[in-house]
């Protein structure tokens, strides 16, 4: 994540929006935070994308992981 040009993607290659799978990749297992390394980058994504066009995906929220379903 750190390593991505957020603005030659959108610039370059035309990159419209932007997704990220949560759990191993942007967080540690289960935590909702995003992971310390990752912060500056993270906000570096959203300001080049717009909060709109940045999507966070979870395959364990909603799950007999995710208990009381909280993150769904």
């Amino acid at each position: 994540m750190s390593c991505i040009n957020y603005a030659a993607l959108k610039k370059q290659v035309n990159i419209q929006a932007i997704g990220f799978d949560k759990d191993n990749c942007l967080t540690a297992p289960y935590a909702s935070n995003i992971h310390p390394p990752f912060e500056n980058a993270w906000e570096e994504c959203k300001k080049t994308f717009g909060k709109d066009k940045v999507m966070i995906v979870s395959n364990s929220a909603g799950t007999k992981d995710d208990v009381g379903h909280k993150d769904e």
